[in-house]
């Protein structure tokens, strides 16, 4: 891979290849075993390729890996993705640490958080909406009991 250091790129249709660069600003961003800081652009194509942060109105990647991810629409094929935030998402083969959407379609993925009003196909999640309302449900509960056994302990003078 090139290594191009290049801190501000602001273009109309923006072609990365092998290239590392710092912040990026375009209408369409093309990525083929690039890596990029920021990405702010309506559209952007990720292949083999890496980034910290992409705001996006849609936003493909394939093989890649976005730490932050803000899109509108998100789809991900044999990806990884730390955080998402999107009105529509999707995951095929791949991970995901948490995704906050409108849906969620995912197929052999694994994810950590989904929290989403429609979720569909085959997922492995350890914290979805269901289980954070009973996880909540719990928490406060336990919190509850600790706080009435507390003030039964004061009056009888136990403590």
């Amino acid at each position: 891979m090139e290594e191009t250091k290049v801190e501000n790129l602001e273009q109309e249709l923006l072609t990365l290849e092998g290239e590392l660069v710092g912040d990026v600003s375009a209408q369409d961003v093309k990525m083929n075993q690039s890596g990029a800081s920021h990405i702010s652009a309506s559209k952007v194509d990720m292949y083999q390729s890496g980034a910290e942060t992409v705001y996006a109105d849609e936003l493909r990647a394939e093989k890649s890996l976005v730490l932050i991810a803000n899109t509108g629409e998100g789809y991900f094929e044999k990806s990884s993705v730390g955080f998402a935030n999107a009105q529509e998402f999707r995951l095929n083969e791949g991970q995901a640490g948490a995704v906050i959407a409108n849906a969620v379609q995912m197929q052999d993925a694994r994810a950590t958080i989904v929290l989403a009003r429609r979720i569909e196909g085959s997922l492995e999640t350890l914290f979805d909406t269901n289980t954070a309302f009973k996880f909540g449900l719990g928490v406060g509960a336990m919190l509850g009991l600790f706080s009435l056994l507390k003030a039964f302990l004061r009056r009888t003078g136990a403590i």
